[in-house]
């Protein structure tokens, strides 16, 4: 017990300002491996623009009304042939944009015709019905999306619309159930689980069956994607000494728009969206290698009372930063010359003391933190 109370003095801030050095060469390493987790998050969160694009769609026809119109024995390329099917079996309608008013093929509705109201190219009946045999999409630009393969246009076209919405529920999800993941589990452990899940519901979203399951997934994934993201993200502030903790929140982010610039040259290559997410999220498998390369947080071990294993931390960072460890640093016999860091010396006092639990409260304690934005 006597052991315990000993190294309750020992403050990763004070050891990292006066002893290793707030951005040492073993913190570079590691800052070097975390930006990297930015990226995959950057590229999930804005997927939907290419996996979920819409594209110009039409009436299917039934296959008698086609047989005759693109007849076999006919010279005319497929164009030709999908233009003569619009054109007498799709109504025009006005559409509204920038340059004025156009003329659109109808999305929702066809004639009601039949092979024997066809004659060369006039057709009987002006009456229309809503699409009953699916739709056509237009597949130039892109293979497929999930938008033509679970037909979300006309009446179902809110769903298209609906899973930005689902995203952003998720991550507010899982800004809320990060903190504790990251808390409980240790900043490590937690960002690993969060890569675990992260790899197998955007896997499983590749092969959705339908609608409501690609939904539920889409939203699993937000909610860890974020747990993803925010692992990464505090394990390397925490690494790092407190006058470089706004450099690397501001660099992290950097990488998370670097994840744009991957997903449009992932996007131009890949015309399939479930190929697309595939290629998004199966190389994060690589960052579960990161349970052997990097550490724990000390702050968070020192915290969670597991002194040891911050210790033996600590002296793997002096030994690669190539410092000396000062006489009694882990005995409680080594103070730190304190300066301006009086206020965070004085927190981190508060903070570490046995037995005591934290929370919310906690940001409000001291003036400092009370001032703060």
């Amino acid at each position: 017990m006597a052991s315990k109370k000993k190294h309750d003095k020992l403050h990763y801030d004070d050891v990292l300002i006066h002893v290793l050095g707030e951005f040492g060469k073993y913190q570079k390493i590691c800052f070097a491996f975390l930006v990297l987790t930015a990226i995959p998050c950057g590229i999930a969160t804005f997927s939907m623009v290419f996996t979920m694009a819409e594209t110009d769609a039409w009436c299917n026809v039934p296959d008698d009304i086609r047989t005759h119109v693109c007849s076999p024995n006919s010279n005319q390329s497929q164009y030709e042939c999908e233009y003569r099917l619009k054109n007498l079996t799709l109504p025009k309608e006005a559409s509204e944009d920038q340059c004025g008013t156009s003329w659109r093929y109808s999305q929702c509705y066809r004639y009601d015709i039949h092979v024997n109201n066809i004659t060369q190219d006039v057709f009987v009946s002006n009456r229309t019905i809503a699409c009953d045999h699916g739709w056509m999409y237009d597949r130039s630009q892109y293979k497929s999306t999930v938008t033509q393969q679970f037909d979300l246009v006309c009446d179902r076209y809110y769903l298209n619309a609906l899973i930005p919405s689902i995203q952003s529920v998720g991550y507010s999800i899982g800004s809320l159930g990060s903190g504790y993941l990251l808390d409980n589990f240790g900043r490590l452990r937690g960002f690993i689980l969060a890569v675990i899940l992260f790899e197998v519901f955007g896997t499983a979203i590749a092969f959705a069956p339908s609608y409501p399951v690609f939904a539920v997934l889409q939203f699993c994934l937000s909610v860890v994607g974020y747990s993803t993201y925010l692992g990464g993200f505090v394990l390397a502030t925490e690494l790092v000494g407190p006058s470089k903790r706004t450099m690397v929140g501001m660099v992290v982010p950097i990488f998370y728009g670097v994840g744009y610039m991957f997903l449009s040259l992932f996007a131009y290559y890949i015309r399939h969206w479930w190929m697309l997410q595939l290629a998004i999220i199966l190389p994060n498998v690589l960052f579960l290698s990161y349970w052997c390369i990097l550490p724990e947080s000390p702050r968070w071990l020192l915290s969670m009372g597991r002194d040891k294993q911050a210790i033996d931390i600590i002296r793997k960072t002096a030994r690669i930063n190539k410092v000396t460890l000062p006489d009694g640093i882990f005995d409680g016999s080594w103070k730190p010359c304190l300066n301006d860091q009086q206020d965070q010396g004085q927190y981190n006092q508060e903070f570490m003391k046995e037995g005591k639990e934290h929370g919310l409260i906690d940001l409000f304690r001291l003036p400092n933190m009370r001032k703060k934005p």
